[in-house]
């Protein structure tokens, strides 16, 4: 996926738990049942892409992360979980002991639910903040390599370093 369309995805998701901005010049609509539009906080309409996850005001959207080191769900929890919501987080570590790197454990996964629900959308967490070794475009970062690649180590953060200052 794009990071891109990951950055604005992240955004709409931002924009959407800010609820309705409050704008003079329009009338702002009230929340009994559903909300006829979403107004951004410049008082533009807010209009999702197709890649969001779908969201309505009648029904609470659930969102489901989840992460296991070693398997992928079964099938039972593919299809639990597909039924209660369109919108899914992997975890960056997940299925990474059984199929050695965490983003086939997530392409894997995405395959599974768009089987079962074509319409979900997968979000895939990675926190880039720190160098886990669960990605096969990680494995120099890992304590055991680092050190053969200082022009790598020099972008990492260290820790103790922050802490000092």
């Amino acid at each position: 996926m794009n990071m891109k369309y990951i950055y604005i995805f992240l955004l709409s998701i931002f924009f959407l738990s800010c609820g309705v901005s409050k704008n003079k010049t329009k009338e702002t609509p009230t929340l009994i049942n559903e909300v006829a539009s979403i107004l951004i906080s410049d008082g533009t309409e807010f209009v999702p892409h197709s890649s969001y996850p779908d969201f309505n005001w009648k029904v609470t959207p659930q969102y489901f992360m989840f992460g296991d080191v070693s398997n992928l769900l079964t099938s039972n929890q593919v299809n639990t979980i597909a039924d209660k919501t369109t919108f899914i987080c992997i975890e960056k570590n997940h299925a990474c002991k059984t199929l050695k790197y965490a983003e086939i454990g997530a392409r894997e996964e995405i395959a599974a639910f768009k089987a079962v629900n074509p319409k979900i959308k997968a979000l895939y967490y990675y926190n880039s903040a720190y160098a886990w070794p669960f990605t096969s475009y990680n494995n120099n970062f890992t304590k055991n390599k680092i050190d053969d690649y200082p022009e790598l180590k020099k972008y990492l953060t260290d820790i103790s370093e922050l802490l000092m200052h």
